[in-house]
């Protein structure tokens, strides 16, 4: 009879796992895929030099809801200041290309400490090698008297 009330309390055991796991799990996921919205249109936003909106594609009824996580804003946000500089998108690294780069600097100089000559040398090199899209198009045509200035 022990037996039977052991195996009886499994079974629901797993029932129980099962369905918590399907809903925690579909949970889950739907706030993955929305942290994935949200910074794909972030990263967007940056490879295009674009302002980030104040409303986000996220819906908040996609996450859990909790006494402790409501918020609320008294205030409007202070509108943004000016940009101090004009952006040329002609010189400016995408993300992608930081990526490549920044793995680059790192297998050149683990250590974080590099010479100009030698990242000029690095700059170089990434500019010669074709196809790759590591440099925006403008660093191609820099000579390495620019590169150093």
């Amino acid at each position: 009879q022990t037996e039977a009330v052991m195996k009886s309390l499994r079974q629901r055991e797993g029932l129980l796992f099962e369905r918590m796991d399907a809903v925690l799990g579909k949970r889950f996921r739907g706030e993955m895929a929305n942290i994935e919205v949200a910074s794909g249109e972030i990263r967007t936003a940056i490879d295009l030099a674009q302002r980030l909106q104040l409303s986000t594609p996220v819906q908040p009824s996609d996450f859990a809801d909790g006494e402790e996580s409501h918020g609320y804003c008294r205030f409007a946000p202070p509108a943004a200041p000016p940009p101090r500089e004009e952006l040329q998108p002609d010189w400016r690294l995408t993300s992608a290309q930081l990526l490549r780069l920044t793995a680059m600097l790192k297998a050149a100089k683990p250590e974080g400490v590099i010479s100009v000559q030698r990242l000029v040398a690095l700059l170089q090199r990434a500019a010669e090698v074709p196809g790759e899209n590591v440099l925006p198009r403008r660093w191609l045509l820099l000579s390495p008297s620019q590169l150093l200035a």
